[in-house]
């Protein structure tokens, strides 16, 4: 079973994908930047691209969670 607390609100996004590679489609497909912008936590990268930041989050869980 996956963790998915792991992705709380200071997560960054090169942290989600060092430890579960297979959210990066996720990322990709919300036009988050997974390469020189990884730095960012979730939430903020979120508020950056005027994205919700649960719907996003839920996402990662949704893939975490079909592991």
């Amino acid at each position: 079973m996956i963790d998915t607390t792991s992705l709380g609100p200071a997560t960054t996004i090169g942290d989600i994908i060092a430890r579960y590679p297979d959210t990066t489609p996720v990322f990709n497909r919300f036009g988050l930047d997974n390469c020189c912008g990884a730095g960012v936590s979730v939430p903020e990268a979120a508020r950056r691209h005027g994205l919700d930041a649960d719907a996003v989050l839920a996402a990662l869980r949704d893939v975490l969670e079909r592991r």
